[in-house]
């Protein structure tokens, strides 16, 4: 019996993988090898998808009052999750981004990152209605619109 920390990783792969084959229980290995592992396969996640841009969203020129609707993606897919958003804050300032899903003019909310100082990664995390529309908005307490780049990480 091996040591703690003296199994390798492929011998753990390989015990992980047998599978029964007959009610007498025989085992039979599994074909897979270790080059088959990724992490969409570890972390239960279809491949991770960078093909979504970014988009920069422009708050309202009132304090405190959201700016127009604005497409990252036309359509996200079918079993897709929202993994975190990515948001450049060129106002140095506070603010707010809403995610929302739904055509152009008929967008709901779905997620709210709030934003102190530049901005960041933030984790989301969110299971998306399949083939949505997936829009962004940005408030802030500037009285003069102000830019927002936003991208998405979806897979």
């Amino acid at each position: 019996m091996p040591g703690f920390g003296e199994l390798l990783p492929a011998a753990v792969w390989a015990a992980a993988t047998r599978t029964l084959t007959n009610p007498s229980g025989v085992f039979s290995d599994a074909t897979r090898t270790l080059t088959d592992l990724s992490l969409e396969e570890v972390a239960d996640l279809p491949a991770i998808d960078d093909n979504y841009p970014n988009a920069s969203a422009t708050s309202a020129a009132a304090s405190n009052t959201y700016g127009s609707w604005v497409e990252l993606v036309a359509n996200v897919g079918a079993g897709k999750r929202l993994l975190f958003v990515v948001i450049r804050n060129v106002s140095l300032g506070d603010a707010e981004v809403e995610i929302g899903e739904g055509g152009a003019g008929a967008e709901a909310a779905i997620t709210r990152v709030l934003l102190r100082g530049e901005g960041g990664v933030f984790p989301l995390f969110r299971a998306l209605t399949d083939n949505a529309r997936l829009s962004a908005r940005a408030k802030d307490t500037n009285s003069s619109a102000l830019g927002y780049q936003i991208g998405v990480n979806i897979a």
